[in-house]
């Protein structure tokens, strides 16, 4: 998105544009207590190919915690979207995390 902006400075208009890309970020907390000895890389590389696919801009990052937690910062539409895709994605785990 672009924006326009103006000021009026010592009696002159000034217009600007400022770009405002906004780009997804997800950050996702896992209790790795419960997973597979690498299943921190095998959701993290999941995510990735299932997220990049729609939102290649898309920052992603997993860490290792006592809980799970699940954090998108996008556009309403956007983080809903992401929210169903990544719930979806772990419906699938049986295919793809406990091989």
């Amino acid at each position: 998105m672009i924006y326009f902006s103006c000021i009026l400075y010592k009696n002159v208009l000034v217009i600007y544009t400022v770009n405002c890309e906004v780009i997804m970020r997800i950050e996702m907390i896992l209790n790795s207590a419960f997973l597979p000895r690498n299943g921190t890389a095998l959701i993290q590389q999941e995510m990735e190919r299932r997220v990049w696919q729609r939102y290649p801009d898309a920052r992603i990052r997993l860490r290792k915690g006592t809980s799970n937690h699940l954090e998108i910062y996008a556009p309403k539409n956007d983080k809903e979207a992401a929210n169903k895709l990544i719930e979806e994605m772990f419906n699938d785990a049986e295919e793809w995390l406990y091989v």
